[in-house]
């Protein structure tokens, strides 16, 4: 038969568990944002001869107002070949004109599917939503643009035509204001600790319990 104080230990967890919460707190949406955003630029580049290449960039988009003026490649990496087409450059900076042209950096969104995007060592929780013919991942408080995939970019140039498909992700902002708008997924770290110490408390009890429980019954 379960005891009285047994009952109440597990009540006190039950209760202490209940408390933790990892929802974020919802906010208002922002009227305009103005500043630089950082994006991490993945490109997968091919052509129907067999070429395919992989490229990573950093892209420093400038926003007034919501609206992206002006953008600038600071890191570009792609493995390098004998057989890369002459006009490789063009064909990136044609596929992030095409991306940045299509960014809409506010949109209301309601619901989708839920995923975790890292900005600035912050877990930010994001609706991923399909628009346009591209997958986005919206922020979920404002909708704010966090990155996406987008497929089927095709360039033709003088050595044929290449279909580029793109992958980015924010990773920085400045200002970062606009993260306190964010919905941010906080550790309850002190609530953590607190239910550590009363299981660790209870696991110190029940040892104290019967130790002196095997004293008093044990045979001398």
């Amino acid at each position: 038969m379960i005891s009285t104080r047994t009952k109440l230990l597990v009540f006190t967890i039950v209760l202490i568990l209940s408390s933790l919460s990892l929802s974020p707190i919802s906010y208002s949406l922002t009227s305009s944002y103005t500043g630089t955003l950082y994006y991490i630029v993945q490109l997968s580049i091919s052509s129907n001869n067999g070429f395919s290449i992989p490229v990573e960039c950093v892209i420093k988009a400038s926003v007034i107002r919501d609206e992206i003026r002006s953008a600038d490649i600071i890191n570009l990496n792609y493995i390098s070949t004998f057989n890369l087409p002459p006009d490789i450059l063009k064909i990136i900076e044609y596929s992030l004109k095409y991306w940045l042209g299509n960014i809409v950096l506010f949109i209301r969104v309601k619901s989708g599917a839920e995923t975790y995007v890292s900005i600035e060592g912050k877990i930010v929780r994001a609706y991923v939503i399909t628009l346009g013919g591209t997958i986005q991942y919206r922020e979920v408080n404002t909708g704010f643009y966090l990155g996406g995939i987008v497929n089927d970019i095709f360039y033709r140039g003088t050595t044929g035509t290449y279909q580029i498909s793109l992958i980015s992700y924010l990773y920085k902002l400045s200002p970062d204001t606009i993260l306190k708008q964010f919905a941010i997924i906080e550790p309850p770290r002190e609530k953590v600790i607190v239910l550590g110490t009363i299981i660790l408390l209870i696991i110190l009890g029940g040892v104290i319990h019967t130790f002196y429980r095997w004293r008093e019954y044990r045979l001398t």
